[in-house]
């Protein structure tokens, strides 16, 4: 998800905190993170150190060519991508926020949709549906989200549910509109049943009605 620098603090505890040789797991994301961020000094250290392992070391004399080579770095399927999304204005991990974070790698990536899928996701999560709400309304028709995922437009159907024009804006898929009102059927018929939590999760377990409502 671009979060690097996260990336790299959890890869060094983890390197320092292992008791006898170093993590190689650890060591290759350290090599990684470094070389995505052009500290290509500390990267040489973590690959010299790879390349005394047995099982390591092919990996490690292949990753040397990205050193002092920002061309390579960028061209690089995985660590030019995550280059590409490291945020404009460097900030101190999570201070803001998972979301927050998101965000701002959404906006120096605009290519990249999967953010603003988590973030979104994250307040649905949290049945946060007023700042869901401000979210869609800031990023849909965007290039970080040119449709809603499912999930997403099911809740606009709960925040429609009072003003169905509010839907409208959105591109919901007919399917999930005709869904909704059979889910809606189901819990008016069914209020007083004790049973309904189970009938709905039978019926509707896989929308986010259900979980919004029983969950």
């Amino acid at each position: 998800m671009g979060e690097t620098a996260l990336s790299q603090q959890m890869a060094f505890e983890a390197s320092v905190s292992v008791t006898g040789d170093n993590s190689p797991r650890h060591l290759k994301r350290l090599v990684q993170t470094n070389l995505i961020f052009g500290e290509y000094a500390v990267a040489e250290k973590y690959i010299s150190l790879l390349e005394k392992t047995l099982c390591y070391r092919d990996w490690a004399k292949a990753h040397r060519r990205f050193l002092y080579n920002d061309t390579a770095v960028e061209a690089d399927a995985l660590l030019g991508a995550k280059r590409r999304s490291l945020p404009a204005q460097s900030t101190l991990a999570l201070l803001d926020g998972m979301e927050t974070d998101l965000l701002r790698r959404a906006e120096a990536m605009p290519s990249d949709v999967l953010p603003v899928h988590y973030a979104g996701a994250a307040r649905l999560l949290a049945k946060e549906m007023k700042p869901f709400q401000e979210l869609i309304e800031t990023y849909y028709g965007t290039p970080v989200l040119p449709s809603l995922p499912r999930s997403f437009q099911e809740a606009v159907l709960i925040l429609s549910e009072d003003d169905p024009a509010y839907r409208k804006r959105f591109d919901i898929s007919e399917q999930l509109i005709q869904g909704f009102a059979a889910f809606k059927k189901q819990v008016q018929t069914n209020r007083s049943n004790p049973s309904l939590p189970a009938l709905s999760e039978k019926a509707f377990g896989d929308t986010y009605w259900h979980y919004y409502l029983f969950k």
